[in-house]
């Protein structure tokens, strides 16, 4: 999915319709994830990242610094395990 349309709370109303997404998602879309902001982000080297799991929905979210901040909503992957490509 693409981030116009993507969403925390459209994330969560799918997996209740067993439906699993992932997608790039806006930064006010996000909801209260407790995600380092992207101004910090940006500050960071590239390959940064900051992640969060809502274990309730088990809902991921997951943030990282590339040519620029980008932020990603999944349902259906795991957060790990995580490697480094170049």
């Amino acid at each position: 999915m693409n981030n116009f349309l993507t969403s925390y709370k459209l994330a969560v109303m799918m997996k209740e319709k067993d439906f699993f997404v992932t997608g790039t998602v806006r930064e006010n879309r996000i909801e209260k994830c407790p995600l380092k902001p992207s101004s910090e982000m940006k500050k960071k080297k590239r390959g940064a990242m900051d992640k969060c799991l809502d274990t309730n929905n088990n809902i991921g979210i997951v943030r990282w610094n590339d040519n620029k901040v980008v932020a990603v909503v999944t349902s259906f992957e795991s957060l790990d395990p995580k490697g480094e490509v170049q």
